[in-house]
């Protein structure tokens, strides 16, 4: 039993929604570019950006991705913060939109190849995000297993012999 959390995906729906994730992280992309430009973003730009997050976060809760949903919800916050930010400071922020959106077709190939949800690989670019837009940090437990917690332990003073134990040593050794 890992202690992350990984889970089997639905690959057919996931297959289906490539095309469209993609297409809306390229958009995100050039709208980023597009804020950083002008002097001060127009709120169209801002309202088509906060659309085409809105429309990826909506793939990842078809899909049930608890760690693409939270990348893309810390990027929504990220970008409200874009017009309040000048200079080095829209900048910065604007960088590390730029890098979580860059995650997003990353961590979606991976998917796509292993078949597997495994969350915490967005977690970096998660705090990144998160950090840099003044929303605070999420631990590295956030995407644990939930059945971690119900690891059967010996009782206290028991001696176990060796051979007793190796059975569970394959788990231990995800920590």
């Amino acid at each position: 039993m890992p202690i992350i959390q990984v889970k089997p995906v639905n690959t057919v729906v996931a297959r289906l929604l490539r095309e469209g994730i993609r297409e809306s992280v390229a958009e995100a992309q050039d709208l980023l570019e597009t804020c950083l430009s002008e002097s001060t973003i127009a709120p169209d730009t801002l309202a088509s950006l906060d659309s085409h997050l809105d429309q990826l976060r909506g793939a990842m809760a078809i899909l049930e991705l608890a760690g693409g949903r939270l990348l893309v919800e810390s990027l929504r916050v990220a970008c409200s913060q874009l017009p309040a930010r000048e200079g080095r400071a829209r900048k910065h922020l604007a960088a590390d939109i730029g890098e979580g959106l860059i995650a997003i077709p990353l961590f979606f190939d991976h998917l796509l190849k292993t078949q597997r949800d495994v969350p915490s690989l967005l977690l970096p670019v998660i705090n990144l995000v998160r950090s840099q837009s003044g929303q605070g940090i999420l631990p590295d437990s956030q995407f644990a297993d939930p059945a971690w917690s119900k690891l059967a332990l010996p009782p206290a003073g028991s001696h176990a012999e060796p051979q007793a134990l190796q059975g569970d040593m394959g788990n231990i050794r995800h920590m």
